[in-house]
């Protein structure tokens, strides 16, 4: 994991992405944020985020976020998955084929939000926030047990896709049907894509109804702090952290050997 901040070109408006870790304020990357006056959504649908308010907000969710001063203007909170649990591992579960990792480490252990054991969860729809390692695998940072629902989601990279379809992890997509934003976009291999749908899968295999083209959107010229996995590591002048590409090379290294 990394924490990373880097300057823009004076521009006033700041971005930041990380996992929420406390409150009285709003506490991200280890950083206190006044959110008083905050617009919040929750990108679920990935084409209609729903406005919410900072009282939504949760122990490990995934925000991103725009502010000036430390102060807040507006955030958006995403998960990475959401859907039945098929099995339960030895160290965590599998969610619609995606792979997740609980985090037993009690510096940062993963937030269990509606439930206190795994095995509990077997059959039951869940939401989880975290960030994906190169491996596809989620190492979550919080599961939360969910009412059962048809809604579904899943975000990650396009692989093997041909004739309309493609893989996210172990899922199966059927891309035939689904909306495609934004317009004139398709989904291709090694593209980040967020799914949605709000049909049951058919014979393991998910129908999209909306599909969202691309990662993180940055302001231009903004200064961003993010806290991620580090991933695509061809050294400090080339890698990813939370799916940003990164040059390290100039930077100032702190509480670790920098890699």
């Amino acid at each position: 994991v990394a924490r990373i901040g880097g300057g823009g070109t004076g521009a006033p408006i700041a971005s930041g992405f990380g996992s929420v870790s406390g409150f009285g304020s709003i506490i991200v990357n280890g950083q206190h944020y006044d959110e008083t006056a905050a617009q919040f959504a929750v990108d679920e649908r990935p084409d209609q985020p729903t406005p919410t308010s900072v009282d939504s907000v949760r122990l490990g969710m995934q925000i991103q976020f725009e502010h000036e001063s430390n102060r807040v203007s507006r955030a958006t909170v995403a998960s990475e998955v959401i859907g039945p649990v098929s099995s339960i591992t030895a160290s965590g579960l599998v969610v619609m084929e995606q792979s997740v990792r609980v985090n037993a480490d009690p510096a940062s252990p993963t937030v269990f939000d509606g439930f206190t054991s795994l095995t509990e969860l077997t059959g039951a729809e869940v939401e989880v926030h975290g960030q994906r390692k190169a491996t596809a695998q989620i190492p979550a940072t919080r599961i939360e047990r969910r009412p059962a629902t048809s809604v579904l989601r899943v975000v990650g990279t396009v692989t093997n896709f041909a004739n309309g379809a493609f893989r996210i992890g172990g899922l199966t997509v059927r891309a035939n049907q689904a909306t495609i934003v934004p317009a004139g976009q398709t989904a291709t291999d090694g593209q980040r894509v967020a799914v949605w749908t709000d049909q049951p899968l058919v014979n393991g295999e998910l129908a999209a109804r909306v599909i969202r083209v691309g990662g993180r959107v940055i302001p231009n010229n903004a200064s961003l702090t993010a806290e991620g996995l580090v991933t695509d590591y061809q050294g400090s002048s080339n890698l990813r952290v939370g799916g940003i590409a990164v040059d390290a090379e100039q930077a100032a290294a702190a509480g670790g050997a920098g890699r």
